[in-house]
């Protein structure tokens, strides 16, 4: 009599757990009660928001505008193709220190800040020119959010203190957004 009264809960335990395995199935795989598929895609080609670059699977219900471009062959009435790069303001600093082993550290620095509604990415480029007339130019890249400044920063430590004479640097949006 013992034997048959622990075997209940036990085979309850096994029902329970049998149910929730199939639930689970169902749930992971995600086939509905009627035997279709829930998710359904499909591939948007020759739309102007997918570039050569990045291959993207779009829900045929998420982007109908898109779907409407690809059956309308004239883009220009629909969809202005023009763009700018983002609005940023600049200032730079250089800064000379003398190292403890008697080495002449430069410190250049740029801030750069992000005047537009849109985040992204801006570059900088550190061109620096010695006495025989060659350049050296270093790129310095930062994603920076709207109305955020960041600073970007080069540092260089010349054993000769008249390695480069003279230094320049340009800023680079290379987030372009439509107009």
């Amino acid at each position: 009599m013992e034997v048959n009264e622990r075997r209940i809960p036990e085979v309850f335990f096994a029902i329970i757990l049998v149910i929730l395995l199939i639930i689970l199935v169902f749930l992971f795989t995600g086939i509905s009660a009627t035997g279709k598929s829930t998710s359904t895609t499909s591939i948007v080609s020759d739309s102007y928001n997918v570039n050569s670059y990045n291959t993207n699977y779009y829900s045929s219900y998420a982007l109908p505008s898109a779907i409407k471009y690809v059956q309308d062959k004239d883009y220009s009435k629909h969809y202005d193709k023009t763009y700018r790069y983002l609005k940023y303001s600049e200032k730079a600093e250089h800064k000379t220190y003398e190292s403890v082993f008697g080495n002449e550290i430069n410190k250049y620095y740029v801030y750069v800040k992000n005047k537009d509604y849109k985040s992204g990415y801006f570059t900088v480029k550190f061109n620096f020119y010695d006495y025989c007339g060659k350049t050296k130019t270093v790129s310095v890249r930062h994603y920076i959010k709207p109305g955020e400044e960041k600073r970007f920063f080069y540092q260089s430590i010349y054993s000769d203190k008249y390695e480069y004479h003279n230094w320049d640097y340009q800023v680079i949006s290379e987030t372009k957004i439509s107009r």
